[in-house]
Formats: C-alpha cells, sequence, structure tokens
C-alpha cells in the first residue's frame, strides 16, 4: 500500500509544531459550531483554540462553552478609535500570551516612537 503524501513527507522524530487560533466571534450562532468542529479537527499539530466572545446576544458564547478544548473568553469593552473585530483579536492575543508567558503584552502603535 503506498503511503500518502502527508506520511511519506513528515520524518519519523517531527516535532508537532504548536498553534495559536484566536476567533472573533459576534452573534455567530450560524456558523461557529461547524467553524470550531472544522478548526478542532487538524492533524498534526498541537491546537489552543481561543474564540472571543464579542458582545454576542445570541447563543455564540454558549455553543463556544460546549467545546471541551476551546477556552472562551469575553471582549473587553470597545476603546474608542477601535472596531470590533480588532479588539476582540488582541484580547485573544493577550490571553495567549498570558498563557504562555504569564503577563500581558503590550501593544505599541505603529506609528509611537
Amino acid at each position: 500500500m503506498q503511503k500518502s503524501y502527508s506520511e511519506s513527507a513528515k520524518p519519523r522524530d517531527t516535532v508537532v509544531p504548536e498553534v495559536s487560533i484566536i476567533v472573533p466571534a459576534r452573534n455567530e450562532e450560524a456558523s461557529l459550531g461547524a467553524c470550531l468542529e472544522s478548526l478542532l479537527s487538524q492533524q498534526d499539530v498541537s491546537l489552543e483554540l481561543i474564540v472571543v466572545n464579542d458582545h454576542s446576544t445570541d447563543r455564540t458564547a454558549e455553543i463556544a462553552r460546549s467545546f471541551t478544548k476551546v477556552k472562551v473568553i469575553s471582549a473587553p469593552a470597545l476603546p474608542d478609535g477601535c472596531t470590533g473585530k480588532n479588539n476582540a483579536v488582541a484580547a485573544g492575543a493577550q490571553a495567549v500570551y498570558r498563557c504562555r508567558y504569564g503577563a500581558s503584552p503590550r501593544f505599541v502603535a505603529a506609528s509611537a516612537r
């Protein structure tokens, strides 16, 4: 039987990559379940999946929490001049950083010197 490409291309002692995925979600009850199932079905990767509930008014948070391998956090209040998705992704990135390094990252605007 011939091996698949992924089986033949992967050395036996390959380190499994660690990947963090941040899913910003606001009122996504219709599609979130399928999205998370697809992401969690990925193979050959150590996956950290964070859903940032961005003040949803539907069952988004409940659906996300129904997946035991998914960490669910709530987006903070929206700062002036910031869009919702950017705010949610920043909150997810801070959660990843805190889990890995025990501290919060500091974000600096690209225009800052």
